[in-house]
């Protein structure tokens, strides 16, 4: 399945006359993400939830020099509280941390 949709964006980067790329293991993810990012760009927050996704917004937003960073809590979202009482099969010791 990857596969088929690493083939119709090589396509579609064909099409829109980018050029080639090259994909191995190492960049794909990065390949993906730019993409997103050009394909959505202006559309809502999409690239801030990408980037927490991948788990890179820190690299990404982070100012070191001003030492402003991005905290690790941030990276996920908390289970509401309302959820927890409603399953059985979770408590308030399954919250993600921070929360």
């Amino acid at each position: 399945m990857i596969l088929r949709h690493l083939t119709i964006l090589i396509w579609f980067r064909t099409r829109a006359g980018l050029g080639d790329v090259t994909i191995n293991s190492t960049n794909v993810v990065d390949l993906i993400a730019q993409e997103r990012f050009v394909e959505f760009f202006g559309e809502c927050q999409d690239r801030l939830f990408t980037i927490t996704r991948l788990g890179i917004a820190d690299d990404v937003i982070s100012n070191k020099a001003n030492n402003t960073y991005i905290a690790e809590r941030n990276n996920l979202w908390p289970i509401p509280q309302q959820e927890i009482e409603r399953n059985s099969e979770i408590g308030t010791a399954d919250q993600n941390p921070g929360y």
